[in-house]
């Protein structure tokens, strides 16, 4: 895969995960659940997307964002275990974030 096609593709999971973290936080009552979402998450999920955006995606700040990210996606399964799926998704960004990375060195 070519790189443009490799970050679109990254992109493509970053919205992915990014629009089912939002319909989550809409659509629990758990407060607890919500602002780890709203407070932990999503920020860090714009992080990776503003680095992504900018081509950057070498920067350790994207490292950071993604274990936040990580983090954030365990601690709200933890509070609920339907949101799996949330964490299976920000696991993925972040193997295909490293997997990308490696092929760039």
């Amino acid at each position: 895969m070519k790189k443009k096609q490799n970050q679109q593709f990254l992109y493509d999971l970053l919205e992915d995960a990014l629009k089912y973290a939002e319909m989550l936080s809409h659509s629990s009552s758990n407060q607890l659940l919500k602002s780890t979402i709203n407070e932990e998450l999503i920020p860090s999920l714009y992080i990776y997307k503003t680095f992504l955006e900018l081509k950057k995606i070498m920067r350790t700040e994207v490292d950071i964002a993604l274990r936040a990210s990580v983090t954030a996606a365990s601690k709200i399964e933890t509070i609920n275990k339907e949101t799996v799926f949330l964490l299976s998704k920000v696991k993925i960004l972040r193997e295909e974030t490293l997997r990308l990375k490696k092929t760039l060195q």
